[in-house]
């Protein structure tokens, strides 16, 4: 009985094919993709962080960190500069994907 189910579980073991599976599924661009995007993300992270950021502090005249600039509206205090890296995040991955289209249709 032991044999038995040993036998079957070595077949259908041998059947299974993890390099089927994963061009059968298109698993390797899919994983390519989203490695190459997390390094992009933290690339472009970097840039913003360390060279970007700096230079709009200065050019504001805070040379300290600038995304903690708030205005307060009465009790409400709305992060502007918190808001304004992120939409300077968002847009710098924005344009780096169109670029990446671009050249990849060309």
């Amino acid at each position: 009985m032991k044999n038995k189910i040993s036998a079957k579980l070595y077949r259908m073991i041998k059947q299974f094919s993890m390099k089927e599976f994963i061009m059968k599924n298109n698993l390797l661009p899919l994983t390519l993709a989203v490695t190459l995007g997390f390094a992009t993300q933290d690339f472009l992270k970097a840039i913003i962080d360390d060279f970007l950021m700096p230079v709009i502090g200065s050019v504001l005249g805070n040379e300290q960190d600038w995304e903690d600039e708030t205005i307060e509206l009465g009790d409400i205090k709305l992060k502007v500069g918190h808001f304004l890296g992120k939409l300077l995040y968002y847009m710098l991955i924005l344009f780096v994907v169109f670029a990446f289209i671009k050249v990849i249709k060309n």
